[in-house]
């Protein structure tokens, strides 16, 4: 039984590195979508990106008070780094890997 576990494992990782080189690749092709993540990119970080993480805020900042704790103001100030860093951070990875 731990042979044929072996052996299943070995194959899946085989076609998984056989099939990175093609993932790599879909970080630069496809200029199909590079207008569709550009106006994403620019929505989260200009202003929808600003009014939703102040909203996040406004929104955990009535929770805390009403709960009496920090704790929904906090996930409402990472909600809006999110929204800003984000697509940063992401376009980072993508183009590292290359």
């Amino acid at each position: 039984m731990n042979i044929k576990r072996n052996k299943l494992v070995k194959s899946a990782s085989a076609v998984a590195l056989a099939l990175y080189a093609n993932l790599a690749m879909a970080a630069t092709t496809g200029a199909e979508f590079k207008g569709l993540a550009d106006m994403v990119t620019g929505w989260s970080e200009g202003y929808l990106g600003m009014a939703l993480g102040l909203t996040a805020f406004l929104i955990g900042l009535a929770v805390g008070l009403m709960k009496q704790t920090i704790m929904p103001c906090i996930v409402g100030l990472g909600v809006g780094l999110a929204a800003t860093l984000g697509p940063g951070i992401i376009k980072g990875m993508f183009t590292l890997i290359i």
